[in-house]
């Protein structure tokens, strides 16, 4: 009898671990031609496989348009680059200064980004976003009229990111639950969309817990005041339920 694993940071950022993936990849593939990266041949088979897999997941907005947030880890030191060649070369002194530069880049030990897959008659896309701003857009057809890219590192960043995307959609498969969940309590309220619950405003941000003798009315009053700037809607989470 197979065990249901915890959704947890540590679990997530294992299955990234486990095919490579860091947000130094995503924001190298963010790099590439006008963050849009066209693919051909085999990697959009893979990108095709992938949407596939996405279809599995319930619909948002038209049947053609699903998506789920994700959690990818920093790099390690060693990922980062070659410190012990770095210092002979002199562009560092130590490894405590390289170690120092290393965690100025990469303050937050994850970060989190939103996948939507969307086709629209033979257009095929992925965009990965901050709900924000958009970091990169996988595509079948280029709104720049740009040939396919022809970039080894970028292929395999790619191949990193679609084995990454193919473990995700198993894992809320088999608990989705438990994946929004996670993402309700995880995710960093400046990329949270819609309206919040108090309680859950407060647990957020403690500073705004208010003690008035009309509490009702000034909690509406604040809500209304910053909407847009602190609130969740936990209807954002439900997407990623199974068909």
């Amino acid at each position: 009898m197979n065990e249901r694993k915890i959704i947890d940071r540590k679990y997530l950022c294992d299955l990234a671990k486990e095919v490579g993936l860091t947000t130094l990849d995503l924001e190298a593939l963010g790099e590439n031609h006008h963050w849009e990266i066209v693919v051909e041949g085999n990697l959009l088979e893979r990108m095709i496989e992938t949407q596939r897999q996405f279809e599995r997941l319930a619909v948002i907005g038209d049947e053609e348009y699903r998506g789920f947030y994700i959690e990818v880890p920093r790099p390690t030191s060693e990922d980062w680059g070659n410190a012990e060649e770095l210092i002979a070369s002199g562009e560092y002194s130590s490894m405590d200064a390289y170690l120092s530069d290393w965690l100025a880049f990469n303050p937050m030990e994850t970060r989190w980004f939103y996948v939507t897959s969307r086709k629209h008659g033979n257009n095929r896309s992925i965009h990965v976003t901050d709900r924000k701003f958009t970091h990169f857009v996988i595509s079948n057809r280029s709104s720049y009229n740009e040939k396919e890219f022809d970039d080894v590192c970028c292929k395999e960043n790619l191949t990193r990111f679609f084995d990454f995307l193919n473990l995700m959609i198993g894992v809320i498969i088999a608990d989705s639950d438990g994946f929004n969940e996670y993402v309700a309590n995880n995710l960093p309220y400046q990329q949270r969309t819609g309206r919040i619950s108090r309680k859950n405003l407060v647990r957020i941000v403690p500073s705004l817990r208010i003690d008035v003798e009309d509490r009702e009315m000034t909690v509406k009053a604040l809500e209304d005041s910053i909407q847009g700037l602190f609130f969740v809607s936990y209807r954002d989470y439900d997407h990623t339920k199974v068909l």
